[in-house]
């Protein structure tokens, strides 16, 4: 599975030729992407045609033969139907627009928008931090997740957590059961949602059995807290899914359009009766999908992403198969927020066969 890149040629040119100045953009293009250009397939030819020439000739031989694909039509049903985007999850867009139409289809969709103000490094950055056990993150009140979740600079709109042990601990607070993984992803996510979208955002949250398992009951209660409470952090709808399964579910990780971020220990990171203090020993990676996009550094966070979504869809459709044969959950398989046929909705996760 590529990255898709759709580009004005103008703004393709422009990468390809200061590739000094855009060296991330031109190694995501040449090795990790699909680029789709705003050019006939007429122009196309003949442009190519002129071999030394040519920009995209250059682009030709820099790839080893892997050609830009014209595609003058999606531009076109852009222009009649920008929401033709939603479907490509995994997707940027260099356009030839004013900077406010720009801003508005970025917070829109929550997809990479860019004109010829190219940013370099959006898609290129890392952040980690060490956690030790009862450490306190409080920077100024702003404490826990939210003071050491780097700046979103970002949108995005759909994501996808793993954490095998996510619901495994609760604890009596004040007379009132309360669970860590709950607290914790509640707090995890207030950090990371985007501020604005457009569009529905799509959250799939996939953890598995521990112990003597979950009770119907108990896992009906969980999944009702999140909802409601996931609902009250932003404006725009939240459809969330929660799937128990015990196939394929290892990483204690989250996915999304543009990011990966990994907890040695899982999600439970802060105490849930001091949000800012750390609850255990853990560690905190962030990465763009692209931090690292030259071969010769290793293999790109894009590529893990590419490896480990399948086998996440694998493991919820093995899960979910069972479930529709005897029609009803079961203590070990267990799904909730889907529809009646039992379709996972989240589109990042679908973008994957």
């Amino acid at each position: 599975m590529k990255f898709e890149v759709y580009a004005d040629r103008e703004l393709l040119e422009t990468i390809l030729l200061e590739s000094n100045k855009y060296e991330n953009w031109n190694n995501i293009l040449k090795h990790h992407s699909d680029v789709y250009v705003n050019i006939s397939q007429d122009d196309y030819d003949n442009d190519i045609a002129l071999a030394d020439e040519s920009i995209l000739f250059q682009y030709l031989q820099d790839t080893g033969g892997k050609e830009p694909i014209p595609n003058e039509q999606f531009f076109e049903d852009f222009e009649s139907d920008a929401s033709i985007v939603e479907s490509k999850p995994l997707s940027a867009y260099f356009l030839n627009r004013d900077d406010n139409e720009i801003c508005t289809l970025k917070d829109k969709f929550g997809l990479l928008f860019q004109n010829e103000k190219i940013d370099d490094k959006i898609l290129s950055n890392k952040f980690q931090k060490n956690c030790n056990k009862n450490e306190i993150f409080n920077n100024h009140g702003v404490f826990g997740w939210k003071a050491i979740i780097p700046a979103q600079i970002l949108g995005y709109n759909s994501l996808i957590i793993t954490d095998p042990h996510l619901f495994n601990n609760d604890r009596n607070v004040n007379g009132t059961i309360t669970n860590f993984g709950v607290e914790n992803i509640i707090k995890f996510l207030d950090a990371i949602l985007p501020i604005q979208l457009g569009i529905d955002f799509h959250l799939l949250i996939v953890s598995s059995r521990q112990n003597a398992g979950f009770s119907e009951i108990k896992m009906q209660s969980i999944y009702n807290d999140l909802n409601v409470r996931i609902t009250a952090l932003r404006n725009y709808l939240i459809n969330l899914e929660l799937i128990i399964t015990p196939n394929a579910i290892h990483r204690r990780s989250s996915f999304s359009n543009y990011h990966l971020i990994n907890c040695d220990k899982g999600f439970k990171l802060f105490s849930i009766d001091d949000p800012s203090k750390v609850h255990d020993d853990n560690s905190f990676k962030y990465w763009n999908i692209f931090e690292i996009n030259l071969s010769s550094h290793g293999d790109s966070q894009f590529k893990e992403l590419n490896d480990e979504i399948p086998k996440i869809k694998n493991g919820i459709r093995s899960a979910l198969n069972t479930i529709v044969g005897v029609k009803s959950n079961l203590e070990d398989k267990k799904c909730y927020g889907l529809p009646v046929d039992y379709s996972i909705q989240n589109r990042l996760i679908n973008h994957f066969p």
